[in-house]
């Protein structure tokens, strides 16, 4: 998968384009939460992906089902503010 970075893909649902990149080193250029009971699949597989074309992420799995936590919150706020400094 990694002869896919910067290929440019179009999001079947939304329609935009994106260019694979790989991030610079400095931390996850992603963050992906998730919620476990029913469809973490779909989340694991979307991890599984993105490793493979190298693209650095922070993922992390919540006894949630398909809701939004404050820890999922507090999290993506902590990787925000990671990303912004």
């Amino acid at each position: 998968m990694r002869e896919r970075l910067n290929e440019v893909v179009t999001d079947p649902v939304s329609g935009l384009r994106y260019r694979v990149r790989p991030g610079d080193g400095q931390g996850p250029c992603l963050v992906l939460l998730h919620g476990v009971g029913g469809n973490e699949e779909d989340a694991r597989g979307a991890r599984e992906v993105l490793t493979d074309l190298g693209v650095p992420l922070q993922y992390r799995e919540f006894d949630a089902g398909h809701t939004l936590t404050p820890a999922m919150v507090a999290d993506f706020n902590a990787w925000l503010q990671s990303q912004l400094n």
